[in-house]
């Protein structure tokens, strides 16, 4: 039997998701272009997203000198073709700019809503993660800095949204269509294409229970990430062994040389919440507790600080997954055969 919330709980929920989203939506607005103040990363990104716009090259004319090469190729293609359009649409400015960046933080919280209806039964465990979601101070941030991160976040979570789609459904082209996302989003940056490799497990694990019928379906997945990767490497680097020479030594982004862990402090209530929800409620739910929600999620975390040498933003990959895991725990936890103290859970949950 699925746990009720307390009818005085969803009386409450309802206006304040729309408050805080009414308020948070004019916070936002009001303050792109005053925080935080520009900083390196944004003004070298807009330099070569502007000088894609008038040009059709990747240079930049700020920091010119930081690398030897006359383009930037380091990052992909993708964001500085949206930055031109909007370029184009809008003119060139602080506000234009960063507006990419609050976009594309919207959708990556509508779609962590849309992946979380899928495993959850309770609407009100939806607004719950929806509010939680749009009041995180450090992904707040993150909405307002000219960078790349939460538009690859937000291609690669629509990936996965298809992806999940074409395992239930087992239709060829949601494969087809969700490679050609998750190429989009490592075209945009490299730096989140640790999160296609629980994708690629969890494929091999639906293969095996049926290969001789769904064989080519990882084929079809896997093509368009090759195909439009290595037109990617081939333009910008002419050969794979130019690729791999460039980014030998281009790791500075990765834990590969070992370089110590840094968590920003602003997460570590989300992580501790995280770390006892999901314990308890795999104490709880045993394996009936891991499904694609949840498997993606945890190992989409792990695989981050094992990889990924985070400086500040990077950890803007994961803040989704973190929030999919605890309000996914936070509902599998208060399932109950019977629930005469239903009420008492749901106010300790808010």
């Amino acid at each position: 039997m699925v746990y009720k919330y307390s009818n005085s709980l969803k009386k409450f929920i309802k206006p304040a998701f729309w408050i805080i989203l009414i308020s948070s939506a004019s916070v936002h607005i009001y303050t792109l272009n005053l925080y935080p103040l520009p900083w390196f990363d944004e003004t070298y990104m807009a330099s070569i997203a502007k000088e894609f716009y008038e040009t059709g090259k990747f240079t930049k004319r700020v920091a010119y000198h930081a690398h030897q090469q006359k383009e930037e190729f380091i990052y992909g293609p993708f964001y500085f073709l949206v930055s031109s359009f909007v370029f184009k649409l809008f003119g060139f400015g602080m506000t234009q700019f960063r507006s990419i960046a609050l976009l594309s933080g919207i959708l990556v919280q509508i779609s962590s809503f849309l992946i979380l209806r899928k495993f959850v039964k309770q609407n009100v465990t939806l607004l719950l993660m929806s509010l939680v979601f749009m009041l995180d101070p450090f992904y707040f941030r993150c909405m307002h800095e000219g960078r790349m991160d939460l538009t690859a976040s937000l291609l690669i979570l629509s990936g996965i949204i298809v992806f999940h789609f074409a395992i239930t459904k087992k239709y060829a082209s949601y494969f087809l269509f969700s490679g050609t996302l998750c190429s989009l989003g490592i075209l945009t940056t490299p730096r989140p294409g640790f999160l296609l490799i629980p994708l690629f497990i969890y494929l091999g694990y639906f293969l095996w229970k049926d290969f001789k019928k769904h064989w080519y379906f990882p084929i079809i997945w896997i093509a368009p990430i090759v195909l439009f990767y290595t037109l990617w490497i081939f333009y910008a680097f002419g050969s794979f062994e130019n690729f791999i020479s460039f980014y030998q030594d281009k790791l500075g982004y990765a834990r590969l040389p070992g370089r110590p862990f840094y968590i920003p402090k602003q997460q570590f209530p989300l992580i501790l919440s995280a770390l006892i929800l999901v314990t308890a409620s795999i104490l709880k739910c045993g394996k009936s507790y891991f499904n694609f929600l949840s498997i993606i999620s945890l190992s989409s975390i792990i695989l981050f600080y094992i990889i990924v040498y985070d400086q500040g933003p990077y950890a803007s990959f994961i803040i989704p997954f973190y929030y999919l895991l605890i309000f996914y725990s936070g509902e599998r936890l208060m399932e109950k055969k019977s629930n005469p103290q239903s009420e008492i859970h749901s106010q300790a949950l808010l």
